[in-house]
């Protein structure tokens, strides 16, 4: 096993228009039903926060379409477009990885922007 298998990660997919979030971290932001995707270009921070209801702009889990899955996809234009507008030095026409930490006291996961891995699609 190496350091990277019980890290949290999420993958940002531009061409795609895709987030995908790994099983670990919703399991170690307590398993939720819904969350909200967040970015903070002042710190440069993306966040994956767990969310007790359904309101705004949240995404529901399917836990039971889940299961044998190794992540889940959100797909949001929007919210990668965001991303884009912070002049970020990413070739959309790659994916990036993002490890990250959680803060279990807030059920949030963080990940900054400064690490993201510029990835093959076929090694995702």
């Amino acid at each position: 096993m190496n350091d990277k298998d019980n890290q949290i990660a999420i993958v940002l997919d531009w061409k795609k228009n895709r987030i995908r979030i790994y099983k670990e971290t919703l399991y170690q932001i307590g398993q939720p039903d819904n969350i909200c995707l967040l970015v903070n270009p002042e710190i440069m921070t993306i966040a994956v926060q767990a969310t007790p209801c359904s309101v705004g702009v949240t995404h529901k889990l399917n836990w039971k379409k889940l299961q044998g899955a190794l992540s889940i996809e959100l797909y949001s234009r929007a919210f990668l477009s965001r991303l884009f507008n912070m002049k970020l030095d990413w070739d959309i026409e790659h994916s990036y990885r993002i490890y990250g930490k959680v803060n279990h006291r807030m059920n949030v996961a963080e990940f900054k922007i400064a690490d993201a891995v510029s990835i093959d699609d076929l090694n995702d």
